[in-house]
């Protein structure tokens, strides 16, 4: 679990989040042109690929499998897209101890 996800338990005692993604040593494109570029060249891997991190790359990644869920069964409800990703995943917690209902198996969720 990376430092800037948030960890649970809430103050009134839920596990909380509810499910994560990676979201950490993702690989991306970005125009070497831009200011983000320039002021990261450390995470410039080659060309215009770079190591990125943050929740918006976890987003992406469960946008994406969510989108294959729905893809293969296009009746299923909000509440039943979690409930798969959330039946799909496995337990994790943070360095420090702290809970994280499950990381999120891509593989398993998509199936």
């Amino acid at each position: 679990m990376t430092p800037f996800s948030g960890a649970g338990p809430t103050e009134t005692g839920f596990v909380k989040p509810d499910v994560v993604a990676p979201g950490a040593h993702m690989v991306s494109m970005v125009k070497t042109a831009t200011s983000w570029a320039r002021e990261n060249r450390d995470a410039r891997i080659r060309g215009e690929f770079y190591q990125i991190a943050g929740t918006s790359s976890a987003a992406a990644v469960t946008s994406g499998v969510v989108a294959l869920m729905l893809e293969a069964n296009p009746t299923m409800t909000p509440n039943q897209v979690k409930y798969a990703m959330m039946a799909a995943a496995r337990p994790a917690a943070y360095a420090d101890g702290a809970l994280a209902w499950s990381i999120f198996s891509t593989r398993r969720g998509a199936d």
